[in-house]
């Protein structure tokens, strides 16, 4: 996560982590099936919803100079 940030690729990333074949069933039942249908281009994600987030500095402190935090995105910050 942080190797694409300090190597100016992006401003933000997210990790994913390999699950064993049973682990994550809500991501397999429910997050790419949702992905393939709302937003196909999308669907290459293979795990979305690790809850690790790297950003640069600058990215936190424009989210938080909001009004108020971006919906969904407390636990994170």
């Amino acid at each position: 996560m942080v190797g694409a940030i300090v190597n100016d690729n992006c401003d933000m990333s997210e990790g994913f982590y390999t699950r064993h074949a049973r682990d994550a069933a809500v991501t397999k039942l429910v997050a790419r099936p949702m992905l393939h249908i709302f937003f196909p281009e999308l669907s290459h994600f293979e795990q979305p919803l690790s809850g690790e987030v790297c950003a640069r500095t600058q990215v936190w402190k424009d989210l938080l100079a909001k009004e108020s935090i971006p919906e969904g995105w407390g636990i994170d910050i």
